[in-house]
């Protein structure tokens, strides 16, 4: 039959065609079918909404004047809930920009110096070190697996003086540490206030408020007052010590026994 004489013929073809040749028609295969496939969702898509028009001038047409009117003032009072929400969000933005450039127009250049200073530490102090990583990324072998709660000697990044032979990694933040005894350190007198990100204020808002305290009448606390640490050799800021007198350390170069 002509239909046997077509694909013994289209047999031996492909029996004596190239590797480039095969390459590029089954290439032009995939893009007939992808092509096929576009139509085809399309053509349901277009399907689709015409099912739902039909549907919707179905319900339209059963509907009375008191349903429909109803309907859409159902709609209207959605949108404008909607409008007033995206109206607040923007509102409440602008407010708090505004409050933080009044506060800063009030700082003098002094607690400017502090407040970009403060920032810059705590930055530093939360800002998650890459340099050892865990799970699959240490199975991998490029990089050196170091356990969270291993001991430290810490070393001026300026000078590679010793700091501390004796301090305790983070359990969050790989590139903090914290010690007790310390040496060729210089402790600063002049204080200044880590201030707490937004989850952390209002958490503390919460529990004073669950303390039955007004939240604006409270004073700073001792816990937000740091005092810089210096290295005695070479004035590189290294590290703060918080009120209990610990020493947390962000800027140094560690060595592992």
């Amino acid at each position: 039959s002509r239909s046997a004489l077509e694909a013994e013929r289209l047999r031996r073809k492909r029996a004596t065609e190239t590797e480039e040749e095969r390459a590029e028609r089954l290439r032009k295969q995939r893009e007939k079918a992808r092509l096929r496939r576009a139509r085809e969702s399309e053509e349901e898509h277009e399907r689709r909404l015409e099912q739902m028009w039909l549907y919707r001038q179905e319900r339209s047409s059963l509907e009375t004047p008191e349903e429909r009117e109803l309907r859409l003032q159902r709609r209207r009072e959605a949108e404008r809930r909607r409008e007033e929400r995206t109206n607040e969000k923007e509102l409440k933005r602008e407010r708090n920009r505004l409050a933080q450039m009044k506060k800063r127009e009030r700082e003098t250049a002094e607690q400017r110096a502090a407040r970009l200073e403060a920032n810059r530490i705590r930055n530093r102090l939360n800002r998650q070190c890459g340099r050892y990583k865990t799970g699959k990324a240490a199975k991998s072998g490029n990089q050196p697996r170091i356990d969270g709660n291993s001991d430290a000697v810490l070393s001026c990044p300026g000078c590679m003086v010793l700091l501390t032979r004796d301090c305790q990694r983070h359990e969050i933040y790989n590139d903090q540490y914290r010690a007790m005894f310390v040496e060729n350190c210089r402790v600063e007198q002049a204080s200044m206030k880590i201030e707490k990100t937004g989850k952390e204020k209002r958490r503390e808002r919460q529990r004073i408020r669950k303390m039955g305290l007004d939240p604006a009448e409270q004073q700073e606390s001792a816990e937000d007052m740091f005092l810089p640490v210096h290295c005695a050799v070479c004035s590189t800021n290294v590290a703060v010590m918080d009120h209990d007198e610990v020493y947390h350390f962000f800027n140094v170069l560690t060595g592992y026994a």
